[in-house]
């Protein structure tokens, strides 16, 4: 189940938030002035992410590099990556 909090709410709850979400798997969705701003995701849910993400950037390298057999210069593969 997902749960939206105001910002002052998770910060007086904080860590019953964070046992939600550790413990139940939930995702709490934080918002400020009515906006959705961050989220407590379970540590797994995260990870899931930051895998995919790094799976993206490597099929992106291999792509580059296949393309041309050209040497890229770093700032075009750090523009590429959103990192510049």
């Amino acid at each position: 189940m997902a749960e939206t909090v105001t910002l002052t709410d998770a910060r007086t709850r904080l860590g019953n938030l964070v046992a939600k979400s550790h413990h139940g798997g939930e995702i709490i969705t934080i918002t400020q002035h009515g906006t959705p701003v961050a989220a407590i995701v379970p540590y797994e849910v995260l990870e899931y992410f930051r895998r995919r993400e790094d799976e993206a950037d490597v099929a992106l390298a291999e792509q580059i590099l296949a393309e041309d057999d050209k040497t890229v210069p770093h700032d075009e593969v750090a523009k590429l990556l959103g990192e510049v």
